[in-house]
């Protein structure tokens, strides 16, 4: 059987993501610039993990909608997402 791929371009529209290599996509929280709330995608090699910032959003409870919204367009298959702008 095919495994269904999905893509997901970034909020800035520079980079397109394979989500079937993440290991997470992630709610993250910037504490050094303290407002920086984030939805991050991760993958991770033998030797090291990289994150990728998809979205910068105002608050924690946008990001976790937008995970939300990820997870509803993958059980539909759609074979892309856009990052929200806002």
């Amino acid at each position: 059987e095919e495994k269904e791929i999905m893509w997901i371009l970034n909020q800035n529209k520079e980079v397109i993501l394979n989500i079937n290599n993440a290991v997470s996509i992630e709610y993250t929280f910037n504490i050094i610039h303290k407002k920086e709330y984030a939805v991050t995608y991760c993958d991770c090699s033998k030797a090291t993990c990289n994150f990728v910032i998809m979205g910068i959003y105002p608050s924690k409870e946008r990001c976790l909608e937008i995970i939300q919204d990820i997870i509803k367009n993958m059980h539909l298959k759609n074979p892309t997402y856009e990052m929200p702008e806002k």
